[in-house]
């Protein structure tokens, strides 16, 4: 799978290659294929991060992500670590 995310400060695809799931829960890990800047993000290095689906819908809360957390092993999200979420403003999550 291939993800895309980018901000006013930062564009960048990762390869994911590390999927976990726990209810409404997921966390990710992959590898930086394109950065617009390697020296925040540099191609190769691995990262991982957590989302949550909050259901669909007005009435849903926004779904939640977390900060990317730098790895040695993108195959750390199988660790399901318990990292901050945050409010997700860019679209929607979907974890079926």
């Amino acid at each position: 799978m291939n993800w895309r995310r980018s901000s006013p400060s930062i564009i960048f695809h990762m390869n994911i290659s590390c999927l976990s799931v726990d209810g409404s829960d997921a966390w990710l890990g992959g590898t930086v294929t394109q950065s617009h800047d390697e020296s925040v993000l540099p191609v190769g290095t691995h990262w991982f991060f957590r989302v949550q689906d909050n259901g669909q819908g007005e009435a849903a809360p926004p779904d939640r992500i977390s900060y990317f957390y730098y790895a040695k092993d993108p195959g750390i999200c199988t660790a399901n670590y318990l990292v901050a979420l945050y409010d997700w403003q860019n679209g929607n999550i979907v974890i079926e």
